[in-house]
Formats: C-alpha cells, sequence, structure tokens
C-alpha cells in the first residue's frame, strides 16, 4: 500500500512539474496593445559614435525583444545591418557612419506589440586643424 501511495505521489508530482513547465504559455499576457516606449536613440537624433546603445522602457508580459536595423530605411533597405532578438530591454552594437531606420517589437509566447520605427544617423566628426590664411 505504501509504494501504491508513492507511486500515486511520484505521478502527481511529474504532472504538477508539466503543468509549472507550461505556465508561461498559459499565462502569457496579450501584450498586442501595448506600445513601446523609446528611450534612445530617439526618433531623427544625429550620433557622433559607432557604438550605439538602444534602450527602451521594459513592456510588462514581454519576454522577447525583436531589434531590425537597415540602411538607409525599410523602405529603400540597401542594407540589413542588424536582425536579432533580445531579453534584455537594452541592446549595443557598432554601426558605421551612415542614415539608419530601426524598429522594435516586444513579444512573449503568444502575442507581439506593434514594431516601433525610428530614424538616425552616424556623423563621426573629425578633428581638423585650420587652415592659416595669414600666408
Amino acid at each position: 500500500m505504501k509504494t501504491y501511495t508513492n507511486i500515486k505521489l511520484l505521478g502527481l508530482f511529474f504532472v504538477l512539474l508539466i503543468f509549472m513547465a507550461g505556465c508561461e504559455d498559459i499565462l502569457s499576457l496579450d501584450i498586442s496593445d501595448e506600445d513601446l516606449n523609446i528611450i534612445a536613440p530617439h526618433h531623427n537624433s544625429i550620433l557622433k559614435e559607432t557604438e550605439v546603445r538602444f534602450l527602451w522602457d521594459p513592456v510588462v508580459g514581454a519576454t522577447r525583444y525583436h531589434i531590425q536595423i537597415v540602411s538607409p530605411t525599410f523602405n529603400l533597405a540597401e542594407k540589413f545591418v542588424i536582425d536579432t532578438i533580445t531579453n534584455n530591454n537594452s541592446y549595443v552594437t557598432e554601426i558605421p557612419q551612415g542614415n539608419y531606420e530601426w524598429r522594435i517589437s516586444g513579444s512573449n509566447s503568444y502575442y507581439n506589440t506593434e514594431y516601433k520605427y525610428l530614424t538616425f544617423r552616424i556623423e563621426l566628426v573629425t578633428d581638423t586643424i585650420p587652415e592659416d590664411n595669414n600666408n
């Protein structure tokens, strides 16, 4: 009788374990109407460095974010620069000088936010020595 009770408890344990493993899918929040709040770079930013930190407020219920960066725009994309997924609310990468558009969407197991689109430009500052015109 003791063995039968142990088998029942073990079976119940496995059922609970399987249920808990799938809880994220069952408990996913509908984030499809949520709006991503972008912190940086803002729309039409002009950046002076090639290391770019993309930063946004976390969306409650989102477990990952899809980031895509193209040059110059998604409508006229000549180059796909980045296409990645991150679990964080920031992403840092090196991007050469030029014009870019980036978009980001939050998601979980079942839902996605709408993509948020922003443009930015990287213009490197060059140290130049002024010409001496007094010769």
